[in-house]
């Protein structure tokens, strides 16, 4: 049924935000989005350009050897651009 497990999660977050007004969801989104910053603020260039093996190693083993940036940016900004159609309709109104 699923592809993959951000087929997974994107369904749970479906199914819990389904019955949600537009505005609860974009207010959601937007407090994310203002508490991710809000951390990556507070890290220094050394900080995200460590491994995320080195920072996250109970995750060893799953091929995430790259530095903490690349994994920050593949869950905000390139993660964002995949649902650029339903984020536009939710803010704009569609």
């Amino acid at each position: 049924m699923y592809e993959s497990y951000d087929d997974i999660i994107n369904a749970a977050i479906f199914e819990r935000t389904s019955s949600m007004a537009p505005e609860a969801i974009v207010g959601e989104l937007r407090q994310g989005h203002d508490a991710t910053l809000a951390i990556l603020a507070e890290k220094s260039d050394d900080e995200l350009l460590r491994s995320y093996t080195e920072c996250a190693p109970e995750e060893q083993g799953n091929e995430r050897n790259g530095p903490v940036a690349a994994y920050v940016m593949g869950n905000t900004a390139h993660h964002y651009h995949k649902h650029l159609e339903w984020l536009r309709e939710l803010i704009v109104g569609g």
